[in-house]
């Protein structure tokens, strides 16, 4: 079965084609660099099926959640505060331990349909518990579970992009990333450097965009050195 490496470019593939049939359509030419394809998919995980869409742009792929016939997007300092609710009522080490296991989880036997055909994905750690957490608007609730199937298609996205580049020590960084946020109760110079700062007032971390000067710094992902860095009781 296809993977989601074989994925992304057969999205690419399509929003090619999809802007080359609106030109026909219309009769002049689509400025391609803005243009925006969106596709829906489903992700299959043991007893769920989950509708989502993905967005694919120039140069990256943004997977969101479909619930009703709304769309439900989340940024990363979204999600991470989502994991924050989730923590405060189930405790924080549960959201780590999750964190943990979708990282080590080996098998790739869930599915992402897309178009009538199954790609394999990486599976989509289970919480066990039938609950949910509210969006921070308040206008939807998501489950645990969707919430954990959708950071992990948005990490496994990201792999498959880091899988031949000098970047794949980035891979997991994400979830490593999320980790060290819900664990970490103070500032640190790598979260600060991209752009995490804890704010005491509010018993959380604040994401400040950085200028990217020298593009090395990856404000969304860790690498296992700088988890470590993090979590290290001498840092």
């Amino acid at each position: 079965m296809d993977k989601m490496n074989e994925l992304l470019p057969i999205f690419r593939t399509d929003r090619i084609r999809e802007i080359k049939k609106y030109e026909d359509q219309k009769g002049y030419e689509v400025e391609s660099q803005y243009y925006r394809m969106v596709q829906s998919i489903k992700i299959k995980s043991e007893d769920i099926e989950v509708e989502m869409r993905v967005q694919v742009s120039n140069s990256d792929y943004y997977f969101y959640l479909t619930d009703g016939g709304e769309n439900a997007y989340f940024s990363i300092p979204e999600i991470y505060k989502l994991l924050v609710k989730v923590s405060a009522a189930e405790g924080e080490g549960f959201v780590a331990d999750l964190l943990e296991r979708q990282i080590q989880v080996p098998d790739e036997k869930d599915k992402i349909e897309y178009r009538g055909i199954d790609y394999s994905l990486r599976n989509c750690v289970n919480p066990g518990i039938d609950a949910s957490v509210d969006s921070q608007d308040g206008a939807m609730a998501i489950s645990y579970r969707k919430l954990f199937i959708l950071l992990n298609v948005i990490q496994v996205k990201s792999n498959a992009m880091f899988e031949n580049s000098v970047n794949k020590k980035y891979q997991d960084g994400i979830l490593r990333l999320m980790k060290a946020l819900t664990l970490k109760k103070e500032n640190h110079r790598v979260l600060a450097n991209k752009g995490w700062k804890y704010d005491e007032d509010s018993d959380i971390f604040l994401f400040e965009d950085m200028p990217d000067e020298n593009g090395e710094i990856k404000k969304y992902y860790l690498t296992e050195g700088e988890y470590n860095d993090i979590m290290s009781l001498e840092s």
